[in-house]
């Protein structure tokens, strides 16, 4: 069961001042488990009359895999996020997740390590009114132990 706040009848998100990233974010951590919590990102948004792209670097360290969490709750309908091995300026990167369903989604890393782009697409807004703010959580797992052998 999520916390976050609904969206309006229209479809957008709660009015401006209203986001309530705590809700937000403690209605995700059972979705780290069984990574271990590293730390959350907010991302707050003032809507317009026009669409706008948000990116959130995450830097992703060689050797450790990654469960990110996205509470897009209290975005827009509409909102699409995706995650890319580059940035913008780059037009070979490879999109390695993407998800519009105005919920959470999660991603875990692999072994891919880098900088990761977190790209928002958000729809223009009916009524400028408004705010949207999302939630990110990062865990990390636990890899002690394994593949480690003593040397003999």
């Amino acid at each position: 069961m999520f916390l976050g706040l609904a969206l309006n009848a229209a479809g957008q998100a709660p009015p401006a001042g209203f986001c309530n990233i705590r809700a937000l974010s403690d209605s995700c951590t059972g979705f780290l488990k069984p990574f271990h919590y590293s730390g959350q990102n907010a991302l707050h948004v003032a809507l317009k009359s026009e669409p706008q792209e948000k990116e959130v670097i995450f830097p992703a360290f060689k050797g450790e895999t990654y469960r990110i969490i996205i509470n897009t709750r209290d975005m827009p309908k509409g909102t699409e996020v995706a995650i890319y091995d580059q940035d913008k300026r780059h037009k070979k990167r490879q999109p390695l997740f993407t998800n519009n369903n105005n919920g959470v989604c999660n991603f875990d890393t692999g072994s891919k390590s880098g900088r990761l782009y977190i790209d928002y697409t958000i729809p223009a807004a009916t009524s400028v009114n408004y705010s949207g703010c999302a939630a990110i959580l990062i865990g990390f797992e636990n890899d002690s132990g394994k593949g480690a052998q003593k040397k003999k």
